[in-house]
């Protein structure tokens, strides 16, 4: 990437290259920092990785009063369902998704046909952030919808399945 390009938006933000931090997502969806490295060479951002996995980047992040832990807000103030990852996947993908109230939550997966093909969720989940995993190894290949309901919102997302 060249950092011409990188630094504005780094600078709108208040960061700078060096607190910009490479990682890695493994199958237990822990975010790992080993063979994966970043290097400024040349006026470009290059990330190396020993293995080909899902990775993303993060900052580094400074708490101005460790000791005040009450005013980090942890609960989320809207509903929300996040694009599945990896997408196309085979032959499981994860889904995350807010919730800013506790209540009976339903997350359901459907074909193309619109018939619900798994029930992912069907119970009362708590306020927070939560993620799930769909695994699709019994499925045919093809676009699938993830239908998220809690309270009175509602959001649909596709997928596809690529075996």
């Amino acid at each position: 990437l060249p950092l011409n390009k990188i630094n504005p938006f780094l600078n709108y933000l208040s960061y700078s290259i060096d607190d910009f931090t490479p990682f890695y997502v493994d199958q237990q969806e822990q975010a790992d920092f080993v063979g994966i490295r970043k290097a400024v060479e040349n006026d470009y951002l290059s990330i190396y990785s020993k293995h080909f996995s899902t990775i993303g980047v993060g900052f580094k992040v400074v708490v101005p009063n460790p000791t005040d832990v009450n005013s980090l807000e942890t609960t989320p103030n809207e509903y929300g369902l996040a694009q599945n990852y990896p997408n196309p996947f085979n032959p499981s993908t994860t889904i995350s998704y807010t919730l800013p109230n506790s209540g009976f939550t339903k997350l359901s997966v459907y074909n193309s046909l619109g018939q619900e093909v798994q029930s992912l969720i069907n119970d009362n989940q708590s306020a927070g952030t939560h993620t799930v995993n769909f695994n699709a190894s019994n499925l045919p290949s093809g676009m699938y919808f993830y239908s998220l309901t809690s309270g009175n919102f509602t959001q649909t997302n596709k997928m596809i399945l690529m075996k």
